[in-house]
């Protein structure tokens, strides 16, 4: 059964019942789990996490390790007779054995040797309510599914957004300043939304507050994708057919700028969805949020292909690059004209215009390959780690086998 089924029957429930497994029997030990044997596991599928370090992404999995969620609990019962029952107290100070000669203890106490007579009598007290019996029973209460699938999608994404944080802080520094304050805000409010999500998931009242902000945040950036996508469609058709260097490099700074705009958008636009469906625990809709994000990406890469060649082919067409090339090509040719005439062929000209000529045009040509180095670090719509993580979701809740565990660890399926 998968976990959105598990879900639908947990609706109305205010109390989970335990049921223990046998410990031969599976990598399941929570009721609220399916049961599988080991053997029958492809574990290399499934990436180990020990349920300690779940505990550490928050306050609000610190449950989750099974220590915490055993429950001991001491009772004492009386087993009721049909004869009195009296319980025997030895007087303090009285040192003796009892004898049982045949018919059971009298209670007379002697010496230890046995020869210095009766030392001392037994007290007895009447048990009214019967014979006391204390039992201690450790129970432990089953994992809570959807507290699961949160801190599951969390251990994913935990170590990697630390870094993919730290590089959206960079760009920061690319963009307008006016902008900067406003996009370094977001940043911040969606970094606090995770911390405070992490020590308390399951406050209701918490993340419908939270789940406005982030919706406005990711609102914000889907109207900067596509005001820059314009922009940047538009640059890139302001192409003049005879320009020189200096036009060709305005081109590529002015492209630039409108791209570290366009990829902080898009980070900011998949993290906010990925917090939406968190914040809602709407795992149902995974799916289709993970193919909006995805398809978002596909444009941002195309477009960055599509700017890479026309900036290339840009700086190729300036006119001192042309002129560069065809002296180049000049220095190439001529070279190769004296070679083919036998009298000048016997001496080192031929050669050394060659050499030059190929020499003029590798160095044309590293100099828009060195141009266009600078552009590389924009080719990542740094999206990607969001979409995996949200259709990790997917797999999570709706398959059965998604997420299984021993008891120690939780197994967390990566890919289907």
């Amino acid at each position: 059964m998968a976990l959105k089924d598990m879900m639908r029957t947990l609706i109305g429930k205010k109390e989970m019942s335990v049921q223990t497994q046998p410990q031969d029997k599976a990598l399941l030990t929570a009721n609220d789990f399916p049961i599988f044997r080991a053997a029958d596991v492809d574990l290399t599928k499934y990436q180990k996490v020990p349920l300690m370090g779940l505990a550490a992404l928050g306050t609000a999995f610190s449950t989750l390790p099974e220590a915490a969620r055993t429950i001991t609990e001491t009772v004492t019962t009386r087993i009721a007779t049909g004869t009195p029952v009296f319980a025997g107290f030895w007087p303090e100070g009285v040192f003796g054995r009892m004898l049982d000669k045949g018919q059971g203890f009298s209670g007379n106490i002697t010496g230890i040797d046995g020869s210095s007579g009766i030392v001392g009598r037994m007290r007895y007290k009447l048990l009214d309510g019967g014979i006391p019996v204390t039992t201690t029973t450790n129970t432990v209460i089953p994992f809570d599914p959807m507290t699961m699938v949160v801190a599951a999608a969390l251990i994913s994404i935990d170590k990697r957004l630390d870094t993919l944080q730290e590089k959206a802080e960079e760009i920061l520094q690319f963009l307008k300043l006016e902008k900067q304050s406003k996009q370094r805000g977001n940043l911040n409010m969606l970094a606090e939304i995770m911390e405070e999500y992490k020590r308390d998931c399951n406050n209701e009242k918490t993340c419908a507050l939270r789940v406005v902000a982030v919706q406005d945040i990711k609102r914000e950036a889907h109207q900067d994708i596509l005001f820059y996508q314009e922009q940047i469609a538009r640059k890139l058709q302001e192409q003049k057919a005879i320009h020189g260097m200096q036009k060709a490099k305005n081109l590529m700074d002015s492209v630039m700028n409108e791209f570290y705009e366009y990829q902080l958008a898009s980070y900011l636009y998949a993290y906010a969805s990925f917090m939406e469906v968190m914040l809602q625990k709407n795992f149902e809709a995974a799916p289709a949020v993970a193919e909006k994000m995805a398809a978002h990406a596909k444009k941002y890469t195309d477009l960055y292909t599509e700017c890479r060649s026309q900036i290339a082919s840009y700086q190729r067409s300036a006119i001192e690059a042309q002129l560069l090339g065809g002296l180049g090509n000049v220095a190439k040719t001529v070279g190769q004209k004296i070679a083919s005439v036998p009298v000048l062929s016997k001496g080192p000209v031929d050669e050394a215009l060659i050499s030059a000529g190929e020499s003029i045009g590798k160095f044309n040509k590293d100099a828009v390959a060195k141009k266009l180095e600078v552009f590389a670090p924009l080719e990542d719509s740094r999206m990607l780690t969001f979409i995996e993580n949200v259709r990790r979701l997917d797999l999570l809740y709706n398959r059965a086998d998604g997420m299984i565990t021993d008891g120690e660890n939780l197994y967390i399926m990566e890919t289907a």
